[in-house]
């Protein structure tokens, strides 16, 4: 019962956790909808910006879960010039997903002026 009772309290836990972040995700994306966002740091599949950045094959960066699910739906060509890909491998963006946390740092503290 105990242990039950953990569970319950830790899943309750993380919901409200979740439920904070989302909430914060929905109004960080309204600041970046009025102040807008540089356009290399939003991704040509999802418009919006990046969260976890990839490197693909045709040297094109893509937020990871929209050209995983391109490559997904069989997809063997460049998103961005529909040339045929050499491979499917993705490499992160390190320095692109640095870039975009800096700006959210910044509208971050804009907005808390």
């Amino acid at each position: 019962d105990e242990i039950l009772d953990d569970a319950a309290a830790r899943a309750a836990a993380l919901e409200t956790s979740l439920t904070a972040h989302q909430e914060e995700l929905r109004r960080l994306k309204g600041l970046l909808t009025e102040r807008g966002v540089p356009d290399g740091l939003v991704c040509p599949l999802s418009l919006e910006i990046y969260e976890d950045p990839v490197v693909a094959a045709d040297g094109f960066s893509y937020e990871r879960r929209e050209i995983e699910a391109w490559l997904g739906r069989g997809n063997r060509t460049s998103p961005k010039t529909n040339e045929e890909l050499p491979h499917t491998f993705l490499t992160p963006n390190r320095d692109l997903k640095s870039t975009c946390q800096d700006f959210l740092d910044d509208v971050r503290k804009f907005e808390a002026r």
